[in-house]
């Protein structure tokens, strides 16, 4: 039996502008700009981590058995 990796990915949600984002979160949007970050990846509301992880596996290869011992 093999155990490793089946596949790796990554999904991120819609960029946005860190200036435009910011003043959410702190008063001191200076000090964040100083920073350097442009942007950040923010996912809807109705976005988890477990659905950003779905998105980011993709499709699984035919031969994988998917949660079966024993597979």
């Amino acid at each position: 039996m093999d155990y490793g990796l089946v596949s790796f990915g990554s999904a991120l949600g819609e960029p946005l502008a860190v200036a435009d984002a910011a003043p959410q979160y702190t008063e001191d949007t200076e000090r964040i700009q100083a920073y350097g970050y442009r942007a950040i990846h923010r996912a809807p509301p109705d976005v988890g981590l477990t659905d950003l992880a779905a998105n980011a596996r993709g499709p699984l290869p035919p031969r994988c058995d998917r949660g079966r011992a024993g597979g």
